[in-house]
């Protein structure tokens, strides 16, 4: 329980995607705490530090993204998910968020803050991974490019 309240948080800038992550941990993972309590929205889990934060930030759809971009990618919030971690930081990112050029030039300028930290400053591990996920109850998978940034040793 304690790993599991006080270890980890899985941070997300969106309340439905929130409550989605939580119905897969407890239907599909099996989670026993219902709702889990390490899952939570960007601006509810200001103030708060774990030792390992996931961030979830997966956006697919390019016109959503269009019609949110000054909201997902404000660097206040992405400084909070990104300022929560005490030791490790991991983050899922669509290719739509990475991609997207925002017509409001402020907006592209507060952009290049999630954008360039997972551009540049995390290098490619590997091409391809292929991402398990469940969609209406059936096992499927998504392939993904993997990348990450590894200090002292990879440890």
């Amino acid at each position: 329980q304690e790993f599991w309240t006080q270890k980890i948080g899985i941070v997300t800038p969106h309340r439905a995607q929130m409550a989605s992550i939580r119905n897969l941990l407890v239907d599909a993972a099996g989670m026993t705490m219902d709702p889990p309590p390490f899952v939570d929205t960007v601006d509810r889990f200001q103030g708060q530090e774990r030792d390992l934060i996931l961030s979830s930030y997966v956006v697919a759809d390019r016109d959503f993204v269009a019609s949110e971009d000054a909201f997902i990618l404000s660097p206040r919030r992405f400084n909070v998910t990104l300022t929560r971690a005490r030791s490790k930081f991991v983050m899922l990112i669509s290719d739509a968020l990475l991609q997207y050029l925002p017509s409001d030039p402020d907006v592209a300028r507060d952009a290049a803050h999630l954008q360039l930290f997972a551009e540049q400053y995390c290098s490619s591990v590997c091409d391809t991974i292929d991402l398990p996920f469940f969609e209406r109850g059936a096992l499927s998978t998504m392939r993904c490019k993997l990348r990450g940034r590894y200090e002292n040793g990879g440890e």
